[in-house]
């Protein structure tokens, strides 16, 4: 059976200029995962 690891990672965007470098730093902590979760409060997003 696999491990599992759990990583715990924020990433802020406050605006449109952010997006690109926050796509960019997504992919790079999920590196290879394939089951990814998101948690945040109703609405945001």
């Amino acid at each position: 059976m696999a491990k599992t690891e759990i990583m715990r990672h924020s990433i802020t965007i406050n605006g449109l200029e952010d997006l690109d470098r926050a796509a960019g730093e997504f992919l790079s902590k999920v590196g290879t995962n394939r089951i990814i979760a998101f948690y945040a409060p109703m609405g945001a997003g």
